[in-house]
């Protein structure tokens, strides 16, 4: 999802997850094809999916997870930006959705990039599929779902206060609209044999808090709510553009076996390492079986504070040596990476991308890991440039099953 060169391969499998690099509308020399056509752009996003999912041996019904990164304009909001994609996935297709609108992508004119993850058993196995969807939340046209279970592995769409009709509900009320989305999580989870003690890895996209008092009454509450899990978390800021008042949105990746028991994990919290300004329940990874989910790594100290302001180079390679401790912790190295994620600062100037492609890239052998660039107006706290998740999964043959 971005028009300078990544730091990795366009898509990748270990054993059933496929992910694909950030897809956007770009031609052979790095240009938007077509700026500012939001229809051609998604048309062409969703081929250049389906062509690296068949790389692998996969296709669009394999889909499990689109996050999809927009930029709303007149007449072609964030519904009619889904409505355009459900039409280019047809019929075939039955996957989970996150919508996270921005102000702007990397380039001039460019609407939409995607981030895909699929599912596909060994030998072209097809993997059981079981949708949900719950009544009371949003209403999703198809393709999509509020939920999906592939094996063990349970998707969630992305949750706001919204009610079924899709009219913002609690309007500019952060805590109660915090509250109405984790609702929508627990119903989802729930009705697809799981709980939020059994999420992985969960995402914040909420917009700058009315107050601190709204922040701190929010956080407690998603405190409360992902305590027994223990996850890996990533929070990004984004402005309220779906509908006035609209604060916050979350999503969930949880795994529990298919005969119903909670699957051994082990949380990730490095010694000597960074940590958040006041106490959470966060980890900073979490191993379930193979799979090892890293949550969004900051350029902060064991206090909070950001280390290296205005330098995204210097914070690319502080938050890498983070990812690679957290990975340590594991059992894992850079080797087991499948998905690197970066959320950068764009205001760092023209070339942010580049000064943080480099300390990236020479982490990886390669080609190195799916990637996606993601660029943002402001990070969690004043001086942060890049926050950085990964996903990784150990070879059998080297992994130990965490106790």
């Amino acid at each position: 999802m971005t028009n300078e060169a990544p730091p990795g391969r366009e898509v990748a499998r270990r054993d059933r997850l496929i992910a694909v690099s950030g897809q956007a509308d770009f031609d052979s020399f790095g240009q938007v094809a077509h700026p500012g056509d939001a229809r051609a752009q998604v048309v062409a996003v969703v081929g250049r999916v389906r062509e690296r999912l068949e790389r692998v041996g996969a296709d669009l019904s394999d889909l499990a997870k689109l996050i999809v990164f927009h930029v709303p304009e007149p007449g072609c909001g964030e519904w009619e930006m889904r409505d355009l994609l459900a039409r280019a996935l047809g019929p075939d297709v039955l996957t989970t959705l996150t919508m996270v609108p921005l102000p702007r992508l990397v380039s001039p004119g460019l609407l939409i990039a995607v981030d895909a993850y699929a599912m596909r058993g060994a030998a072209g196995r097809r993997i059981e599929r079981a949708p949900l969807d719950v009544p009371g939340l949003a209403s999703l046209p198809e393709p999509f779902c509020h939920g999906l279970r592939c094996d063990e592995f349970i998707f969630t769409s992305g949750q706001s206060a919204l009610d079924e009709r899709g009219e913002v509900l609690f309007g500019g009320d952060l805590p109660s609209q915090n509250r109405h989305a984790l609702d929508g999580v627990a119903a989802v989870l729930d009705g697809l044999g799981a709980g939020p003690g059994d999420i992985v890895k969960f995402n914040t996209w909420r917009a700058p808090p009315p107050s601190p008092r709204a922040y701190r009454r929010a956080a407690q509450d998603r405190f409360d709510f992902l305590a027994a899990a223990r996850p890996a978390v990533t929070g990004i800021t984004i402005p309220e553009s779906t509908g006035p008042g609209l604060l916050i949105r979350m999503d969930a990746w949880a795994i529990r076996s298919n005969r119903g028991e909670p699957l051994p994990r082990r949380t990730l919290k490095p010694a000597r390492h960074w940590d958040w300004p006041s106490p959470t329940p966060y980890s900073q990874g979490l191993r379930c079986g193979p799979w090892v989910f890293v949550g969004g790594q900051a350029a902060l100290d064991q206090h909070g504070r950001v280390v290296g302001a205005g330098s995204r180079a210097d914070q690319t390679e502080l938050v890498m040596r983070y990812v690679a401790r957290v990975l340590g912790a594991a059992g894992a190295s850079f080797d087991d990476v499948l998905k690197l994620n970066t959320y950068y600062c764009h205001r760092v100037g023209a070339g942010a991308s580049r000064d943080g492609a480099e300390p990236r890239s020479r982490c990886f052998p390669p080609p190195g890991p799916t990637s996606s660039d993601v660029p943002v107006d402001e990070l969690a706290h004043a001086g942060m440039l890049v926050e950085i998740e990964a996903i990784a999964a150990i070879s059998p043959r080297r992994g130990v099953e965490p106790r």
